[in-house]
């Protein structure tokens, strides 16, 4: 059997960031999810989650960055990575991003 790895969110985007490379480019994005939760006391409050989205424009199914600003709404579809690295005080870190296979925009209405 097969496993798999998808991964689906949607949220509005945070920061952004265009990386070219070679013929292709990159976007770096964050994205937060929200969900309402409860605490002890009963009271409600939005528990936030940011993500952090790798696409690369040929793989990614969108047409173009531009399209993709600060606080839209986007649908992100694609498998979860982890990432090690070191940072510049020599400890080793570890990230969990998202390498999105499919991005779009999307018109919410609340």
């Amino acid at each position: 059997m097969e496993s798999v790895n998808r991964i689906e969110i949607l949220g509005n985007v945070g920061n952004i960031r265009i990386q070219e490379a070679g013929e292709s480019r990159a976007i770096h994005l964050s994205v937060v999810t929200n969900r309402v939760a409860r605490n002890k006391n009963g009271e409600n409050y939005v528990e936030a989650t940011w993500h952090y989205v790798e696409a690369w424009e040929n793989q990614a199914n969108i047409a173009d960055f531009s399209t993709i600003t600060k606080g839209c709404w986007v649908r992100v579809i694609g498998r979860i990575k982890n990432n090690k690295y070191t940072g510049s005080d020599k400890i080793e870190r570890y990230t969990t991003d998202i390498v999105a296979n499919r991005l779009e925009v999307v018109d919410v209405k609340e």
